[in-house]
């Protein structure tokens, strides 16, 4: 929550994600691979296991070359990830920020606000624009170029954008800015 500028106090719930909700973040749990943290671009949670098999939990908060920067209580440790890759078997938890236009799955066929921030985002990311900009059809250019965002980004390249593609688009979508792990708020197309 610090890393977004958040006070965790300030919200209530049971858990960090109902927190989250409030803040208008959503909870991402995944595994994958410091490739996909780097793609991701978001101080992570990640679990540590210990050669007594004791899980630790810490942020991290940068990634560069070949060193991780982690907090844990409060300090700051920058690590090989060499080292850390030896304790950390791919799990984390991250937040991300939603679009206005909703976090429903948006595929060919479609119309509306979505569609539009798709090809908007899109666009943003780097990628031609399909159709014309106030076009609210998900057709099959879209499709096209939504497909080769998520060959880019390492995700399925079915056309549709699910949860995963979903969040990688917001890394692009020009809303306020979120904590990167790269120094940067975008990351590299």
């Amino acid at each position: 929550f610090t890393q977004w500028g958040l006070d965790y106090a300030q919200f209530r719930g049971a858990t960090g994600c109902e927190r989250a909700v409030q803040a208008r973040l959503r909870c991402l749990f995944e595994s994958g691979t410091w490739g996909n943290l780097r793609q991701l671009n978001r101080p992570a949670i990640i679990e540590l296991v210990d050669d007594a098999g004791l899980r630790h939990h810490l942020l991290l908060v940068r990634l560069a070359g070949e060193s991780a920067t982690l907090l844990l209580a409060g300090q700051r440790y920058e690590i090989p990830l060499a080292d850390v890759g030896r304790l950390w078997f791919g799990k984390y938890l991250a937040l991300w920020s939603p679009p206005e236009a909703g976090e429903r799955m948006v595929r060919r066929g479609m119309r509306g606000a979505p569609v539009a921030w798709v090809r908007d985002t899109l666009a943003r990311y780097g990628l031609p624009r399909a159709s014309s900009p106030a076009s609210e059809t998900f057709d099959t250019e879209l499709e096209a170029q939504v497909k080769e965002f998520q060959r880019r980004h390492q995700l399925q390249d079915d056309g549709v954008v699910g949860k995963m593609t979903l969040v990688y688009l917001s890394s692009y979508s020009g809303s306020a800015s979120a904590p990167a792990l790269s120094g940067s708020t975008q990351v590299e197309a």
